[in-house]
């Protein structure tokens, strides 16, 4: 999983402090919203990552 273009970059970019997907599609360049959309939702059901949203 980790081979995937993009998850490496957002798991570099997420690793210290909690990021607004905003601020993370800005932080990634050329990474357009479906594509960042999947690759955090693959990251999160297979536990790499959790979503901490309030509501």
């Amino acid at each position: 999983m980790l081979g995937k273009k993009w998850v490496a970059i957002i798991i570099w970019e997420i690793k210290n402090n909690k990021i607004r997907f905003g601020e993370l599609q800005r932080a990634i360049n050329g990474c357009t919203k479906k594509m960042l959309t999947q690759q955090l939702d693959l990251l999160i059901m297979n536990n790499i990552i959790i979503n901490d949203k309030k509501s």
